[in-house]
């Protein structure tokens, strides 16, 4: 008989627990055995314990990176833009989704449609171009739009939430508005509040780096701030080699937030000034080239002509004007530039004549009339299209150019500019005199006057 036969069950372990026992020990062994000699037994594979890690073609068991965003036919898809939604108003029927960032990201607003197509009639033409949804979705009206705060102040302004509309903005965020009341007719949404906003900018009209407020001004309806600024800065700006023009503190205007036909109305007025300014040099060249000498002074009166011409053109030839004319787009310099290097130009008189004699000077008089008939905003022009549509009551509140002087030099405020009621709660009891509920004033008559006896007794006289 065998050891296995003979063998007695220990007391307190049944076979089922020695046969446990034996195992541990056997797995402790097989543990610190070295795991270099460790043979992997291909009935209990590791990728059949774990069935989610894949396994290689050759074999190998060691899970393989995978590109989640590639496709089997390897085409890319374009990322989905980021919605945030707020909401305008909790009724709201629509979705009025705003994309930004060449389309990354997007902003939506729970709205009413019934107010959207109020604030602007392109949104409610688009309104009209959607199809119906499904009972389960809400319209959505999509527009691209890189001015999210802009929008959102016509948003909450349609909708008659004046709480959540600023009392003030930064001179970029009034640009911001302005534009995009331009590139969705929305301006009338936002009328309300254009002059509080605009109004502590306007101090800084002819200041470096505020050239846009022809954008602002523009668009909001500001006729005279327009003209006023439009020469200004028409009067200023240089054109350069490269055909751009440059303010002389360096603005860029071409590569700047200006519009084209802004650009193109400046460039107009700036081209026909230095047309009239050209065309009066050569007409004084003839002046002083005519059969008659100009001289009053009977004596020397040939000399003191050409002394005159002679200067004149010498201080002509140095500006570049003569003896070749020059035509406005080869003037570099500014209008002011170049009519202040003209006024420079000293016409000489013979020695001894007055001014009563000869007149030098009229030169200069005529040189600062010149232009004065070039129109600011031509009538052909997009400008005089905007500000024909104005309404009475635009114009009426529009605020005016002689107002940036004011607050300027003697610290105006925007209530000095406004109309005010006479009435005011301390005149709630005032009735004028020709109210009814007074009796007449009565006067005497200068013979009644004369007979009047108060009827005081004077018993000193008596």
């Amino acid at each position: 008989m065998s050891d296995s036969e003979t063998a007695e069950p220990t007391d307190g372990n049944p076979p089922a627990q020695e046969a446990r026992e034996v195992g541990k020990k056997n797995l402790v062994e097989r543990i610190n055995t070295d795991f270099s000699g460790l043979e992997i037994d291909e009935k209990v594979h590791p990728a059949e314990c774990f069935p989610e890690l894949p396994r290689s073609s050759s074999g190998n068991t060691e899970s393989e990176p995978v590109d989640e965003t590639s496709s089997s036919d390897d085409t890319t898809k374009p990322p989905t833009p980021v919605e945030e939604l707020t909401t305008i108003d909790p009724r709201g029927d629509i979705q009025f989704v705003v994309t930004y960032q060449e389309g990354l990201e997007s902003r939506t607003f729970l709205v009413l449609s019934t107010c959207i197509r109020l604030a602007s009639m392109k949104w409610a033409a688009l309104l009209d171009a959607l199809s119906p949804p499904t009972s389960d979705q809400k319209l959505r009206l999509e527009i691209e739009e890189q001015h999210v705060k802009a929008i959102e102040y016509i948003l909450r302004a349609s909708h008659l939430q004046h709480d959540e509309v600023p009392n003030n903005v930064t001179f970029e965020n009034l640009v911001e508005v302005a534009e995009t009341c331009n590139r969705h007719a929305v301006i009338q949404a936002l009328r309300p509040y254009l002059r509080m906003w605009s109004y502590p900018w306007l101090s800084k009209l002819k200041e470096p780096g505020y050239e846009l407020w022809l954008v602002v001004a523009y668009e909001f309806g500001y006729h005279d701030i327009f003209a006023h600024l439009s020469e200004e800065v028409a009067m200023n700006m240089r054109l350069t080699t490269s055909g751009e023009y440059l303010m002389p503190y360096g603005v860029n205007l071409s590569t700047s937030k200006l519009p084209g036909f802004i650009l193109k109305n400046l460039i107009r007025f700036r081209q026909e000034h230095l047309e009239d300014i050209i065309e009066c040099c050569y007409e004084f060249i003839d002046y002083y080239s005519g059969k008659e000498p100009e001289c009053n002074n009977k004596s020397h009166r040939n000399e003191c002509t050409a002394m005159a011409l002679g200067s004149f053109l010498k201080g002509l030839k140095d500006c570049g004007v003569w003896p070749q004319r020059p035509k406005p787009e080869d003037i570099k310099s500014s209008v002011n530039q170049f009519r202040n290097d003209l006024n420079q130009i000293e016409i000489l008189r013979y020695p001894g004549h007055v001014d009563t004699d000869c007149t030098p000077w009229l030169f200069t008089a005529y040189l600062y009339h010149s232009g004065r008939h070039v129109e600011i905003i031509s009538k052909a022009s997009e400008c005089s299209g905007r500000f024909g549509k104005l309404s009475n009551r635009d114009w009426r509140t529009a605020p005016l150019a002689w107002e940036y002087a004011s607050t300027i030099k003697w610290d105006f405020l925007e209530r000095d500019f406004q109309e005010h009621d006479s009435d005011s709660d301390s005149d709630d009891d005032f009735e004028p005199e020709e109210s009814i509920n007074e009796p007449a004033e009565e006067y005497l008559d200068s013979d009644e006057a004369s007979g009047y006896d108060s009827g005081e007794d004077n018993s000193d006289e008596a």
